[in-house]
């Protein structure tokens, strides 16, 4: 139960922050913190978090699989059965994300220990 302005001092002071994309992952990209965002059929090239410094007018990131990082972000995108975001995928803000929930946490710890300074 912390204000926003708590949740923000909260995220600047820890090693990394990992999280699906909520406000809360977008907010932890703009403090600088490491950010490790999870995705599955959304579309990152619209939705993915931008890292604190990014500059340019184009976004981070383009729509591809796996992981990848730009700057301060690593962006985890799941493989969808659905290739590239389509409403095929029955995405909705109420259904289950096949696509997250088959995500084996593997792939994020090794991402993890991947990207954490002195790994």
């Amino acid at each position: 139960k912390l204000t926003f302005s708590g949740v923000t001092h909260l995220i600047q002071n820890a090693a990394a922050y990992v999280g699906t994309d909520t406000s809360t992952t977008h907010l932890a990209a703009a403090t600088g913190v490491l950010t490790f965002a999870i995705y599955g059929p959304s579309n990152i090239f619209k939705w993915s978090p931008w890292p604190k410094n990014h500059q340019q007018a184009t976004p981070p990131f383009q729509d591809v699989v796996g992981v990848n990082r730009n700057e301060n972000v690593v962006v985890i995108r799941a493989i969808c059965r659905c290739d590239n975001f389509s409403r095929n995928c029955n995405f909705s803000t109420t259904s289950e994300s096949l696509c997250i929930t088959e995500l084996q946490p593997s792939v994020v710890v090794t991402a993890l220990r991947e990207h954490l300074p002195g790994n």
